[in-house]
């Protein structure tokens, strides 16, 4: 055992420890970019040795025992002695202290604040307020029932919002109100939501469904490929003929022979399409260009309504909204009237009506040759099977000429003599250019027969019908002949048949005239189209005013089967031919199949949020800076082009008179109303009124402090397509709403994190944008907008300011949203005039990634693996990633070793999501995302790469 250590004079240290020499404290600091400063000057422990080691070291400061250390001697240190008690009691009371001060110096900076209250009044000091979050928007698309028709004088004036019936100018429609609400209609885990209409809506019943132009008047070509004919044709099939006559440039008449190939009955349509042989491409359909159009005016000189009328002065030119609708107001037309004269119209242009078969000349048409035949004496028998005496060189000759070695010509009989002989010749009134093979009743004069056979195809009209029985060619029977003239209506001559022999003519006959349809507009409608930034409806359509959004639904032209829905904003309605063209402010997003496109008209925005009235309390001249708490929080902050993006829906009114809401009370004149809005950390929102020096005091009164508001904000808002289903109020004539988009542009409130750099933000732009830079800090501290970057591009000519944007939530932004159109006017307001810029939104790029994961034994496979996939969605999530940030796959490694009990990776496949499967050549070393860039004259969007939530495969390596 070892002996205990011995002081200067030999005597041993007692154990107790009073006579250590005690250890150096170390001083605070604290280096840039922690977390959490470090302000404790002690701690317990520390607080207690420093006592214990200062006690045979208090010295008396004054009197007569000044110098002496009356504790020297105190050398016990066991804690249940009352010094030592005493000691521990006072370093508690230190540990305490310390703690609690180290936490106030925390919450007094901006960067190491945990408290929401600390950061709201750190905020406050330089004017900023924590975001209160902002309500989600969307558009809520109506349908207007039908109306029951009732003489006009039986409906009392006070239900005429939804008009119509007999005598009625008025179009069919509705009324919504302004502040209409719509509940939605909740999934699992969620509560229903209501949404509130943002202005009034007028919503027409012709409006419900508007359908882009489906058909165009079909040209009598015989080039094209296919013909559509009004009905359903049954009396021909493929291998049959068709016959187009038409006229060229010299007014020459044409007959032209076409080879159907198949015959497709369209019965929804009511008509058929003929596909024929030896075609050309249809020609694609050119939507009516604004610069081409010239516009009426509206005049003062009067015009009664007739057809004629509505054709000359308004289906036969082009006008725009505005101007129609003063004409029509000018001449109180029936509106019902002109829509049913433009429907004619239409209908007349769209088809050809069927040619005569009268013996003028002959009009343009389109014609089936139904019969299909040969000539009489085809199928005679072999000429050397005949009977010798009754040929050529025999006794008793009654066909002299061998019809098999020299075949006549259907004009001509077995002796080489023609059927239509002078009557100086011999000739009857039987006589005929040809015969059928038998009686054709279906052979009509004026009607038209093709001749194949003789090379060329040759078409003749009919002039006369008549029917003789024939002996002849050892045959006899009954026969149609046909006296027949040139397709153009000059004479036939026998010679102009001389080619066309026997045995190998074939007689197309039987013509049956057909009605060609309209064509069908087959051309996709949307992006990359002709009708990208405009839309041809299918009809005259009045009314529509400009700045009016429509929802247009379709199925997707590059997803089959989807069916998807965006809207868009009118800029101007173009009347022009009986058709009204709709003009948008922005190009449609996506590419639709025409045939499945619907818009509808009767559209309103709409935002998140319940209208509460409520009476705060009574006021009191007496009191200063009353304090009134609204009952139903959160209060609803909707999108604006304010700075902070968003502007609050309360009004507060005191004695039925509207007091302004301001930033703050500082500077209001003392009889000035005004009052300031703040909310607590529960988010419950106060009303905070003057004390009579800066701001009024509200009057006394009771219960004259009446608010009304909204309730109701943040993502949860962000209800799904036709989620919003559930009218609480339905107003009159109104059959059924949803949302055709989903309701975007929310954001929560504001968390600590978000607010340590928001809050600086301020005072760099000061509410104004002179660098780049503004322009990013200026949209990040937009309420609804989650991620921002602006870039400058060169355009080949100038400068552009590129601003990439994303919601709150993460998603794109529309350019029909009301988020965007705030954000663009608030940027207008603050931005440099002559400064060019340009917002966008972004492109989502996902990959995928499969790795194999050594894992230490000692943790469990799957927990370690979740975890995995966890610390994957986080670091590649759209919080963590830039616009145009690449993703390597180091930093996968990285992010995947950085989890506790990973031993060892291998990353197997790192590619985009876009890319085919996995295997060889799936392992990148680089993912690159391109950010905003000038491209074929417009902005190409920045790429925001992701990683795909479904495209994660993590394995356990075995050893």
């Amino acid at each position: 055992m070892s002996e205990p250590p011995l002081t200067a004079d030999g005597t041993p240290l007692d154990p107790c420890g009073c006579c250590q020499t005690p250890a150096l404290e170390g001083t605070v600091a604290n280096r840039p970019g922690l977390p959490a400063l470090r302000y404790r000057v002690g701690t317990y422990a520390i607080f207690l040795r420093r006592m214990l080691a200062r006690l045979p070291l208090q010295a008396i400061p004054t009197g007569e025992n000044e110098g002496l250390r009356p504790l020297q001697g105190l050398t016990t240190r066991p804690s249940d002695d009352p010094a030592i008690a005493l000691l521990d009691a006072w370093a508690t009371v230190g540990d305490v202290l310390t703690f609690y001060q180290e936490r106030i110096t925390n919450e007094g900076f901006l960067g190491t604040a945990s408290e929401r209250r600390s950061l709201l009044e750190l905020a406050r000091a330089i004017g900023y307020e924590l975001s209160p979050g902002v309500a989600a928007s969307t558009y809520l698309s109506f349908t207007v029932e039908e109306p029951v028709i009732v003489p006009s004088a039986a409906v009392p004036p006070e239900r005429r919002a939804f008009q119509g019936g007999p005598g009625s100018a008025a179009p069919t429609l509705a009324i919504v109100p302004a502040g209409a609400q719509v509940q939605s209609i909740p999934g699992p885990g969620e509560s229903a939501q209501t949404f509130e209409t943002s202005a009034e809506l007028e919503a027409r019943v012709e409006w419900n469904a508007l359908r882009p132009r489906l058909t165009r008047p079909q040209p009598l070509d015989p080039g094209a490929r296919s013909v559509w004919v009004e009905g359903i044709v049954n009396d021909l099939r493929a291998g049959g003929r068709l016959l187009f006559i038409t006229r060229d440039a010299e007014n020459q008449v044409l007959a032209t022979p076409k080879q159907v190939v198949a015959v497709t009955p369209e019965d929804a349509l009511g008509r058929t399409r003929l596909d024929l042989a030896e075609a050309r491409t249809t020609p694609t359909f050119v939507p009516p260009v604004r610069s081409g159009l010239t516009f009426e005016r509206p005049t003062l000189s009067a015009a009664n309504l007739s057809a004629a009328a509505a054709g000359r002065l308004v289906l036969n030119r082009s006008w725009r909204e505005s101007d129609l609708s003063a004409f029509l107001g000018i001449q109180r037309w029936d509106v019902r009237a002109l829509h049913t004269f433009a429907r004619t119209l239409r209908q007349q242009r769209a088809s050809l009506a069927p040619a005569s078969f009268d013996l003028e000349p002959p009009e343009p048409g389109l014609f089936a040759l139904t019969v299909k035949s040969s000539p009489f004496g085809h199928n005679a028998p072999r000429y050397k099977s005949l009977p010798a005496n009754q040929r050529k060189g025999g006794t008793d000759v009654v066909y002299p000429e061998d019809w098999d070695q020299d075949p006549p010509s259907i004009a001509q009989d077995s002796t080489r003599t023609e059927y239509r002989r002078p009557t100086s010749m011999g000739g009857t009134a039987d006589d005929a250019h040809f015969f059928f093979e038998r009686v054709v009743p279906e052979v009509l004069p004026g009607g038209w027969v093709l001749l194949e056979g003789g090379g060329t195809p040759k078409v003749v009209r009919v002039a006369e019908v008549k029917e003789a029985s024939l002996a002849d060619f050892a045959l006899s029977g009954r026969a149609t002949g046909v006296l027949a003239e040139n397709h153009d209506g000059t004479d036939l001559q026998d010679s102009a048949l001389a080619g066309f022999k026997l045995r190998s003519t074939t007689l197309h006959a039987g013509s049956r005239p057909l009605a060609l349809a309209p064509l069908p507009i087959e051309e996709d409608i949307g992006e990359g189209t002709a009708e990208a930034g405009q839309l041809t409806l299918d009809g005259l359509v009045l009314g529509l005013p400009s700045g009016r959004p429509v929802a247009l639904t379709g199925e997707r032209a590059d997803l089959p089967g989807v069916i998807e829905s965006e809207v868009v904003a009118i800029s101007e309605v173009i009347h022009s031919e009986g058709f009204t063209t709709l003009v948008f402010a922005s190009g449609l997003k996506q590419r639709y199949l025409r045939r499945t496109v619907t818009l509808n008209a009767n559209v309103v925005a709409a935002t998140h949020g319940e209208s509460v009235t409520e009476v705060l309390g009574s006021g009191s001249g007496a009191v200063p800076n009353p304090r009134f708490t609204l009952k139903k929080p959160p209060l609803t902050y909707v999108s604006a082009d304010a700075p902070s993006g968003a502007a609050s829906t309360l009004e507060v009114r005191v004695n039925d008179l509207l007091w302004e809401e301001v930033p703050s009370l500082y500077g209001l004149a003392p009889q000035e109303r005004g009052y300031t809005i703040r909310i607590d950390d529960e988010a419950r929102a106060s009303v905070i009124f003057g004390d009579g020096r800066q701001g009024a005091r509200p009057p006394t009164g009771i219960e004259n402090v009446v608010a009304r508001y909204r309730s109701g904000i943040g993502l949860q808002g962000e209800v799904e397509v036709g989620a919003l289903s559930l009218l609480l109020h339905r107003p009159l004539g109104i059959r059924e709403v949803t949302n055709p988009v989903p309701a975007t542009g929310a954001a929560d409130p504001e968390t600590l994190t978000d607010a340590r750099d928001s809050a600086p933000r301020t005072v760099r732009t000061l509410e104004r944008i002179v660098s780049l830079q503004d322009y990013t800090d200026f949209a990040r501290g937009f309420a609804g907008i989650g991620k921002a970057e602006a870039v400058v591009l060169w355009t080949g000519r100038d400068r552009l300011v590129s601003l990439t944007i994303a919601s709150a939530s993460g998603e794109p932004v529309t350019e029909t949203s009301r988020l965007y159109g705030n954000l663009v006017a608030g940027i207008q307001a603050a931005r440099a005039p002559l400064e060019a810029f340009r917002v966008s939104s972004f492109q989502p790029v996902f990959f995928n990634l499969e790795a194999s994961v050594r894992i230490e034994r000692a943790y469990l496979p799957e927990k370690v693996l979740a975890a995995v996939e966890a610390a994957l969605r986080e670091a590649f999530s759209f919080a963590r990633r830039r616009f145009g940030q690449a993703v390597t796959a180091a930093e996968a490694v990285a992010v995947i070793h950085s989890v506790e009990g990973v031993v060892a990776v291998d990353l197997d496949a790192l590619h985009l999501a876009t890319e085919a499967g996995t295997g060889t050549g799936s392992l990148s070393t680089l993912l690159p995302a391109r950010g905003a860039r000038w491209e074929a004259g417009e902005v190409a969007l920045a790429e925001l790469l992701l990683l795909n939530p479904a495209g994660i495969e993590l394995t356990e390596m075995q050893s």
